[in-house]
């Protein structure tokens, strides 16, 4: 009769890190997610980009009424490209959970944006000026799950 192996169980703590690095610890992105940094479930984030120091977005003008609009991405990969491209570092490629973007939409909302530009990119902008919108306005409620879930929509292509 073979011997069975004993199954293995991790009984650990999550790994915590220093007050600086903790966000790259499993306690810091956790924390993270909770925050809506990121979501817990699986990294369902949208990337925005913010001012460093500070929570402004960049205001581009779109649509057809040159109305405001705010940049918005799905991937990092993408809004990283849109920071180097325009040159500006003063802003950050940053993560937002469904659960907190509703909030952050109903801010920018309230500050006269008109459209979501989703992935953006400057040099198509620059070359033929169509870009997928998200006009806020289709969105009363401005639930962040639905809204995530649009942005998705219109960035396949």
């Amino acid at each position: 009769m073979a011997k069975q192996d004993k199954p293995f169980t991790n009984a650990a703590p999550p790994v915590k890190g220093d007050h600086e690095n903790a966000e790259s610890t499993s306690m810091g992105r956790l924390d993270e997610g909770m925050s809506g940094g990121a979501d817990s479930a699986g990294q369902r984030a949208v990337w925005l980009l913010v001012k460093k120091g500070g929570e402004d977005s960049p205001i581009l003008t779109a649509g057809e009424d040159a109305a405001k609009a705010v940049p918005i991405f799905t991937n990092r990969e993408n809004a990283i490209l849109y920071i180097q491209v325009t040159n500006d570092h003063s802003y950050a490629a940053t993560p937002i959970a469904p659960i907190a973007l509703g909030g952050w939409l109903k801010r920018m909302k309230d500050a006269g944006v008109k459209y979501l530009a989703v992935n953006v990119n400057r040099p198509d902008r620059i070359r033929t000026d169509v870009q997928p919108l998200l006009a806020l306005d289709e969105y009363p409620d401005l639930s962040g799950e639905n809204i995530h879930d649009e942005i998705w929509a219109r960035s396949a292509p």
